[in-house]
Order: structure tokens, then C-alpha cells, then sequence
């Protein structure tokens, strides 16, 4: 049994990332050049496609709409604007529901009407479907964030030292995405994830809830977005 395990670790990524079917990656078959590549050209692409869009708008307002310079410009800002929230839309959709792949396919095709640059950037794109690395979406984020929260509170009295082991689930498990490293940051957030007697006892007799203990890669994910110095930390795999 520990053999066959060692040997999916060996074939396949251990960091939750699945294919274009489902199954765990393959490091041969996903990811590497292609992808990156594909992605990179993508992006430059759809990026061309959305200045040029933004420098025509400018001339069709005024020329075609009849707006003076200033409206013109006050009007290409509240489309720039539009469309960077949609980002942010999209980036919640994307972590939260639809798959980042499934995501940008869906976005891309939007806009597409708008530039044939952004049609190239769509197809290059989809032709990197099968080699591409996917994470199952998650849901909605703030209930995983409450638990953190919650999990780091009732253990507020706790002393997490810098050496104290920090509870991690299997790395070949998916149910929590990407797995995420340790980082120095937000300290008391640590105690969600610092196993204690109680949760041994609650681990034994299964029935530990999320919202006693929380893994690392949950911490991780409520403070990813801040700028924190990074250090290693050893992890309990169960």
C-alpha cells in the first residue's frame, strides 16, 4: 500500500491539481512549457486586445457619438473601471464555483465580440485544455474564513511556539484545493490549526469539526492576500 502511494506521488503532482477529466495530474502529461506558454501568449494577446479596444472607444465617442474630448475620456474611465471589477468578479467565481479554466473560457467568449486578437487568445487557449492543471472550486469562501476565525478564538489562551507541529491534511487529498505552505503573519490565526488534547481526543473518536480545527492550507487562504514574510513550518500528515 505505502509502495503504490509512493508511486502516485512520483507520477502525479501532490499539490491537489486534477486534469482536464477529473483525475489527479500527471506531471508528464500536464502542466510544463506548453502550458506556460500557451497561458503567456493567451494573456498578451487579450491584454492587446483590451488597449485596443480602450484607444478605438476614445475615437468612436467622439467621432461617432459626438462627445466632446473630456466626456470621451470620463467615459473610457468608467469602462476601464467596469471592467476591473469584473476581475474581481471573476476571481471570486473563479475560486468559488466555476474553475479557473472554466472561468477564463467563459470571460474570453464575452469578449470576443469586441476584438479579434481576444478570438486568437481564445483559441490558443482552449488548445492547451488537455494540458493544463486544474483545482476543484471550493464554494463559497466566507463560512471556510468564519471557521478560521472561530477555530483561532476558542483556543485563545493556547501558546503556539515557533517548533509546535500545525495540523495538515493528506497531500494527495483535493477537498481543499491547492495546498498552501505555512507563512509568518497573523500568529494568533496560527491557534486555528495548532492541534490540542481536546482536538486528539475529537480526531480519535471522529467528530473534530472545522470549527475547532482548521488545517494550514485554510489558515494560508485567509492571508494570502496580505503581505507577510515567509518561513517554514512542519506539518502533522495524517
Amino acid at each position: 500500500m505505502e509502495e503504490k502511494i509512493n508511486k502516485e506521488h512520483q507520477v502525479c503532482t501532490s499539490d491537489g491539481a486534477i486534469d482536464s477529466h477529473g483525475h489527479p495530474a500527471v506531471r508528464k502529461k500536464t502542466g510544463d512549457c506548453v502550458a506556460a506558454i500557451l497561458i503567456l501568449v493567451n494573456q498578451g494577446l487579450a491584454t492587446l486586445a483590451f488597449f485596443g479596444v480602450g484607444v478605438n472607444l476614445v475615437l468612436f465617442l467622439t467621432r461617432v457619438m459626438g462627445q466632446d474630448n473630456a466626456e470621451a475620456a470620463n467615459s473610457v474611465s468608467k469602462w476601464t473601471g467596469t471592467v476591473y471589477h469584473f476581475s474581481l468578479l471573476g476571481a471570486f467565481l473563479s475560486d468559488s464555483y466555476w474553475g479557473r479554466y472554466m472561468t477564463c473560457a467563459i470571460f474570453q467568449v464575452i469578449f470576443v465580440i469586441l476584438a479579434r486578437s481576444a478570438a486568437l487568445a481564445l483559441i490558443l487557449f482552449l488548445c492547451g485544455t488537455r494540458r493544463y492543471r486544474y483545482f476543484k472550486p471550493n464554494g463559497n469562501p466566507l463560512p471556510r474564513f468564519c471557521q478560521v476565525f472561530v477555530a483561532a478564538t476558542r483556543k485563545w489562551k493556547a501558546k503556539v511556539l515557533q517548533d509546535d507541529k500545525l495540523y495538515e491534511v493528506d497531500e494527495f487529498s483535493t477537498n481543499e484545493g491547492r495546498k498552501m505552505f505555512h507563512t509568518e503573519g497573523f500568529r494568533f490565526l496560527d491557534k486555528a490549526a495548532f492541534i490540542t488534547s481536546k482536538n486528539f481526543k475529537q480526531m480519535e473518536e471522529s467528530k473534530c469539526s472545522p470549527w475547532y480545527l482548521s488545517i494550514v492550507t485554510q489558515v494560508m487562504s485567509w492571508t494570502q492576500n496580505f503581505k507577510v514574510p515567509h518561513s517554514s513550518r512542519k506539518h502533522v500528515h495524517l
